[in-house]
């Protein structure tokens, strides 16, 4: 009896420590949730359908599907994410979300290689509610490559492309995709060119040749020995495998005089060619050529 007692007087105590009494008092209501707020004292806080979702998720794929699209907290590395990935391959990171990216990894963007080595990077993945397409965007400094696959494909057929690109510098490409900027512009003693990111390439010059003679009979015109066919040499040699277009003209200012030019062979770093004309135009009289050849460069 004793000891029922103490126990019953253990209880009362308990029960008449403040917390019975605070619970007691409050009132019941829709979305509410009982708290403390010091010792002895409740209060009522909201406690809503969604904030009940949240609560109820088992696992942190759960749990991040139900908080809906954010982007409000420091990128994790895959591994960390708690949604079951691991690092070290680009092919392998599908699920939505944000993540830092460091150390090496394979089928990353060409221009670094594969495998290769990212120090600042971060990974940004996209997927359709369908689950039947996604994007990954890639950012390594002031660099962004993109990405994007089909649930049948996969991320091991998909292709990395830059989408920022600085307007004007050094053209690239690795694999036929381009990597650098979108124009490259350039000039030396045998003239000027031009590079576009799509692999296209200008060469242009515009030379003097009042040396040369002018002056050999070809039937009703005018033209040069071929011996002193003239040989121009590109400022930035060609891809050997694709064709190559060009034009050579010579300039005059007398209208009522014909003159022109004719190329004889052309090849990925030369082209070469004679000069023609109405009448006879010996050499050390002035005489001034543009030259132009279109190709590509990769």
């Amino acid at each position: 009896m004793a000891r029922v007692q103490e126990s019953t007087r253990q209880l009362l105590e308990k029960l008449l420590g403040g917390n019975l009494d605070a619970f007691a008092s409050l009132v019941g209501a829709a979305d509410k949730l009982p708290y403390f707020t010091g010792a002895g004292t409740m209060d009522m806080a909201d406690f809503k359908a969604k904030g009940r979702d949240i609560v109820q998720s088992s696992t942190t794929a759960t749990l991040l599907a139900r908080l809906g699209p954010t982007a409000s907290r420091v990128s994790p590395f895959p591994s960390d994410a708690d949604v079951g990935m691991v690092d070290g391959d680009f092919n392998t990171v599908t699920y939505p979300g944000l993540y830092t990216i460091s150390g090496s990894w394979a089928n990353g963007p060409p221009v670094y290689g594969d495998p290769a080595t990212f120090t600042t990077a971060t990974l940004e993945v996209i997927v359709r509610a369908s689950g039947n397409s996604y994007w990954q965007y890639f950012r390594n400094g002031q660099s962004v490559f993109r990405r994007f696959a089909t649930s049948t494909g996969g991320l091991a057929s998909a292709v990395w492309n830059k989408v920022e690109h600085i307007m004007v510098g050094t053209v690239a490409q690795s694999g036929g995709v381009a990597t650098g900027t979108i124009f490259d512009r350039g000039v030396n003693s045998n003239g000027e060119v031009i590079k576009f990111a799509d692999g296209t390439m200008i060469n242009w010059q515009r030379a003097s040749v009042s040396s040369v003679a002018v002056s050999t009979a070809r039937g009703s015109i005018f033209g040069m020995n071929s011996a002193d066919a003239l040989e121009w040499t590109y400022p930035s040699p060609f891809a050997g495998s694709f064709h190559i277009a060009a034009a050579v003209q010579m300039e005059r200012s007398d209208w009522s005089i014909v003159t022109g030019a004719s190329i004889i062979s052309i090849n990925s770093v030369s082209l070469t060619h004679n000069m023609w004309g109405s009448v006879s135009n010996p050499a050390g009289n002035s005489k001034t050529i543009n030259r132009i050849a279109i190709g590509r460069w990769f």
